[in-house]
C-alpha cells in the first residue's frame, strides 16, 4: 500500500535530520526548544517504525479490508505523514540558518528566536496523538482475526490527552468469557506458566484488562517479577508496552515494585522508555526512585531523558535523592547518583510550585557527600524556593544552616555558594546567616562568617531594618552576640527606629545582653529617633539592673531627650519605678528638680497616684507645698485626677 512507502520515507527523512542534530549533540547549553524537538522527533519515530512493521505484518489483511473506518484511518495518517515531511524539511531549513561550520551558532538562534521551531513542535505533538490513535484502532481491528503483534509503544507524551485506550481498556475488544478472565488472574496470581500457556493456548488473551486499573496479564507478571510467567507472555507476541488505565506500562509496574530482573528482561525485549504515566513520570523516574541502578543504566543507555519532568518538575534526580520501596525511605545510593550526573543530569531543575531542587533535598537532609557531588554540577548554587515555601526564597546553603547541616553548609561553600545571597522576598529570613542564628546553629554560623557572610545585613523596613545584632540583643542570645562581634558587626549599626543593639537589649530586659554589649564599647550616647538614650529607655522599662550598668559605665543621667522632657530621674518617679528613683538620688539627683514647667518629682507622684513614691520622697524631705510654674501644688494635682490616698498623705495634718 502506498501509505507504507510514505511511512518509510518519513522515517527515512528522520535519520537525516539526525544528521543536522549531531550539530548540536556537542554544544552544552542547547536551549530548550532543541531539546523538546529531539525528544519529540524520537518519539514520533518509534511510532512511525512500529507501526511500518505492524502494517507490513498485515500487508495481506489491509489491501483486503474494504472497511470505511479503516480507510478513513488510513486517510487520516496520509496527512499526518504530508504535515510531519513538510514540518521535518522546513526544521532543517532553519536549523542550516543557525549553523555554520558544522557547529550550532547559538547566537544566530537567538536572535531568530526560539518561536522559529514552534510549528514543528505542534505537528509532532498532533502527529503523535494521531499515530497512536491509528495504532489503537488498527490493533482492535484485527485482535480477533490473528495473534500476530509487534512490541511497539503508545507514549503519550501529554497525560490530559492520554488515548482513549489507556482511559477505556473495553476499546480494545477481547471477548473473553468472565470465566476465562478469572481463570487468567487466579493463574497469573499464582504465578503458573504451565497454567498461563494453556489459558492462552484455550483463546485467553494477552491483552485483555484484568481489573479496574486497565491492569493487563503482563502488568500482573511485572508487578510479582514472575519471569518464567513473562517469557510465556512474550512467547505470544504480548505488547511490552501496552498502558493500564493510569498510563504506566508494565515497565513501570515492575521499576515501581523493584522488580529488577523483570525489568530488565522487559528493556530486552524492546519496552520504551519514553513512556509517561498520567503523573508524567518515565520509567526512569521509578528506577531512579528505587536505586535500580542496573534499569537506570540500562534505560540512559537505551535513550532516555536524564532530565525528563513529571507534571510537578520532578526529574528522576529528584526521585534519586528520596529513594522509596514499600513506601518507606531508602538510603541514598552515590552510584545512581553518579550515573544521572554522568548523563547530564541537572541538578538545579526545580518543582514547580515550590521551587525545591534535587540540591535543596540534600542540604536540608544533611548529606554532605551526595550534594557535594551536585554542587560539582551546577553552574550556581544561588537559586531559591518559591514564596509559598514554609521558608520563601531560601538557598540549598540556607536550608543547610537553618537545619544546622554544618559539613553541607561548609561545602556549599566550598564549592561556590554565595554566603552572601539574599532572598528576593520579604522574609525574616533572608541569608543563610539569619537562617543559623534564628535556629541556634552556631557551627553553621561560625562557617558562614568564616567565608564572608555579612554579620551587618538588615532586614527589610517591614522588619524595621534590624540587624542580627538587635535580633540577638532583644532576645539575650549571648553566643550569636559574642560570635557577631567577633567578625566585626557593627556594634552601633541602627535600625529604622534609629534604636541600636543595646536599646534592643535595654526594651526587652535582656540585662546579660546589654551587659556585653556595653562591655565591648556600645555608646552609651547614641540616640533614637526620639532623642532618647539606652538609659532613658532602661528607667522607661524599670530595669535597675541595665540602669546601674550603664551608669557605671558612664551614662549621664542628667541627660534630657528635649527641653521640654524629663530627666532619668524625673522619669523613674513619673513611672513609679522606686528602685530606680532611690538609685538615681543616691548618684546625686536633686530631690527638687525641677523638669519642664517647672514640675517637681512631688507633682509627677502625685499626680500619677504613685503612693509609695510620694511616701518616700516626703520621708526625703520633698517640699509638698511647691507649685508648679503655674501654680499648682501637689495636693491639687492628686485631687484633680481622684487620687484620694495620696490626698491624704500630703494634706496638712
Amino acid at each position: 500500500m502506498e501509505v507504507i512507502g510514505s511511512i518509510t520515507a518519513v522515517i527515512s527523512l528522520f535519520e537525516s535530520a539526525w544528521k543536522v542534530k549531531r550539530l548540536w549533540d556537542d554544544f552544552k547549553d542547547v536551549p530548550n526548544e532543541i531539546k523538546k524537538i529531539d525528544r519529540q522527533c524520537k518519539v514520533v519515530e518509534h511510532l512511525l517504525k512500529g507501526l511500518e512493521a505492524y502494517m507490513k505484518d498485515h500487508l495481506k489483511s489491509l489491501k483486503n479490508d474494504k472497511s470505511a473506518t479503516l480507510h478513513h484511518n488510513l486517510a487520516m495518517l496520509e496527512i499526518v505523514l504530508e504535515n510531519l515531511t513538510d514540518a521535518l524539511k522546513e526544521a532543517r531549513e532553519e536549523i542550516a540558518k543557525v549553523s555554520r561550520k558544522n557547529s550550532f551558532d547559538r547566537a544566530k538562534f537567538l536572535l531568530r528566536k526560539e518561536s522559529s521551531f514552534v510549528p514543528l513542535q505542534e505537528v509532532m505533538k498532533n502527529s503523535q496523538d494521531s499515530i497512536t490513535l491509528v495504532m489503537t484502532f488498527l490493533l482492535s481491528h484485527f485482535v480477533d482475526k490473528s495473534n500476530d503483534t509487534i512490541r511497539t509503544s503508545v507514549d503519550i507524551n501529554r497525560p490530559e490527552k492520554s488515548l482513549p485506550a489507556a482511559r477505556k481498556s473495553e476499546q480494545i475488544p477481547t471477548k473473553m468469557s468472565e470465566d476465562l478472565k478469572e481463570a487468567l488472574r487466579a493463574t497469573l496470581e499464582a504465578e503458573n506458566a504451565p497454567g498461563l500457556a494453556r489459558l492462552l493456548q484455550e483463546g485467553a488473551s494477552t491483552e485483555c484488562t484484568l481489573n479496574d486499573r486497565g491492569d493487563r496479564p503482563l502488568h500482573y507478571v511485572a508487578r510479582k517479577g514472575d519471569l518464567r510467567c513473562l517469557q510465556v507472555l512474550l512467547d505470544n507476541h504480548v505488547l511490552v508496552d501496552m498502558p493500564n488505565a493510569n498510563n504506566a506500562t508494565p515497565l513501570v509496574a515492575a521499576l515501581d515494585n523493584h522488580q529488577v530482573e523483570t525489568s530488565l528482561a522487559l528493556l530486552a525485549a524492546g519496552a520504551t522508555s519514553l513512556m509517561q504515566t498520567r503523573k508524567g513520570r518515565t520509567p526512569l523516574h521509578y528506577a531512579a526512585w528505587g536505586n535500580l541502578l542496573k534499569p537506570v543504566q540500562r534505560l540512559l543507555a537505551a535513550g532516555a531523558d536524564v532530565n525528563a519532568r513529571d507534571s510537578e518538575g520532578r526529574t528522576p534526580l529528584h526521585m534519586a535523592v528520596q529513594p522509596v520501596k514499600n513506601g518507606k525511605s531508602l538510603g541514598l545510593d552515590s552510584k545512581v547518583l553518579d550515573v544521572l550526573l554522568e548523563y547530564g543530569a541537572d541538578p538545579t531543575l526545580a518543582v514547580r510550585k515550590t521551587g525545591l531542587t534535587p540540591l535543596h533535598i540534600l542540604a536540608e537532609a544533611g548529606k554532605s557527600g551526595e550534594l557535594e557531588r551536585l554542587a560539582k554540577k551546577a553552574q550556581t548554587l544561588d537559586f531559591f524556593l518559591a514564596a509559598s515555601h514554609e521558608l520563601p526564597g531560601a538557598t540549598p546553603l540556607l536550608l543547610a544552616a537553618y537545619h544546622g547541616n554544618h559539613i553541607s553548609v561548609q561545602k556549599l561553600l566550598e564549592c561556590g555558594a554565595d554566603p552572601n545571597t539574599c532572598s528576593p522576598y520579604e522574609t525574616r529570613l533572608p541569608t543563610a546567616l539569619w537562617a543559623a542564628f534564628d535556629q541556634k546553629k552556631y557551627g553553621s554560623a561560625r562557617k558562614l562568617l568564616e567565608k564572608g557572610a555579612d554579620p551587618d545585613h538588615r532586614l527589610s523596613k517591614n522588619f524595621e531594618g534590624r540587624s542580627l545584632l538587635h535580633q540577638a540583643a532583644s532576645i539575650g542570645d549571648i553566643k550569636a552576640l559574642e560570635r557577631l562581634l567577633k567578625y566585626k558587626a557593627s556594634i552601633d549599626i541602627q535600625c529604622s527606629k534609629q534604636d541600636t543593639p543595646l536599646m534592643g537589649a535595654v526594651a526587652a530586659n535582656q540585662v546579660a545582653a546589654a551587659r556585653l554589649l556595653v562591655e565591648n564599647g556600645a555608646s552609651l550616647e547614641m540616640r533614637s529617633k526620639h532623642n532618647t538614650t539606652a538609659l532613658n529607655q532602661a528607667v522607661d522599662a524599670g530595669s535597675l539592673h541595665i540602669v546601674h550598668i550603664l551608669c557605671r559605665n558612664g551614662a549621664n543621667w542628667r541627660h534630657r531627650p528635649s527641653p521640654d522632657s524629663m530627666s532619668a530621674f524625673l522619669q523613674s518617679v513619673n513611672h513609679g519605678h522606686l528602685d530606680c528613683a532611690i538609685y538615681l538620688l543616691a548618684l546625686g539627683a536633686d530631690i527638687e528638680e525641677q523638669g519642664p514647667e517647672g514640675w517637681r518629682p512631688l507633682h509627677y507622684a502625685a499626680m500619677r497616684g504613685r503612693v509609695q513614691v510620694v511616701q518616700w520622697l516626703q520621708s526625703m524631705g520633698a517640699d509638698k507645698s511647691a507649685k508648679t510654674g503655674k501654680g499648682v501644688t501637689a495636693e491639687a494635682l492628686a485631687t484633680a485626677q481622684g487620687h484620694h490616698d495620696v490626698v491624704a498623705l500630703i494634706a496638712p495634718s
